[in-house]
């Protein structure tokens, strides 16, 4: 899993990542992650480097249900409900 990982973010500096590898890759881990409810914090970086760099596999097509699934472990505040809390003023006393 660390491979596939390591390959998603980029890490192989001797040859170019390609988009068909990349899927294959993200495939890879949407299967062995199937079952699990405990994704690795590596995912989500994988995700988050290739989201602020390249772009290689998180707007293709064939990985958008490992790219959603990723994406459930960050918040929504398009959701009123997420929203509303994110503008709620703090009132904690100083």
């Amino acid at each position: 899993m660390e491979a596939l990982l390591s390959y998603l973010r980029g890490d192989t500096q001797r040859f170019k990542r390609s988009n068909t590898l990349c899927t294959f890759a993200a495939s890879l881990l949407m299967y062995a992650l199937r079952d699990s409810s405990n994704w690795t914090l590596y995912v989500l970086q994988a995700f988050l480097d290739d989201s602020l760099e390249e772009r290689v596999w998180v707007d293709d097509d064939r990985c958008q249900l490992f790219v959603s699934n990723i994406l459930t472990c960050l918040p929504d505040f398009r959701d009123p409900a997420a929203a509303a809390l994110k503008a709620e003023p703090d009132t904690t006393p100083q």
